[in-house]
């Protein structure tokens, strides 16, 4: 068993070998201090923009005839015009209005 003292020098011995710059990990790779610091270059080409690239309008919620909250009522507007409101079309809703 160990004592304090020893101990502690086995630990104040590890951090002073892990803080030396260009010491040897094994297998012949070394960390060069320069390279240490080196950041990664980021995946995404968009890390540095701070403003919308492609700025989209329009609802983005719409409930079709198969939304059990909405079908219940009388809602009979279908996936395809759906889709289409989706894409800016005009439509017809199921009271008759014009929307888009």
């Amino acid at each position: 068993m160990r004592t304090k003292s020893e101990r502690l020098k086995v630990v104040v011995l590890a951090i002073a070998v892990l803080a030396l710059p260009g010491v040897a990990l094994g297998d012949g790779f070394t960390v060069d201090k320069d390279q240490a610091l080196e950041q990664p270059k980021p995946y995404s080409p968009y890390v540095d923009q701070h403003f919308p690239q492609k700025v989209l309008f329009g609802d983005t919620h719409f409930h079709s005839s198969l939304s059990v909250d909405s079908g219940m009522v009388g809602n009979r507007v279908g996936l395809e015009q759906a889709f289409r409101f989706a894409l800016g079309e005009e439509i017809v809703t199921s009271s008759g209005m014009n929307a888009g």
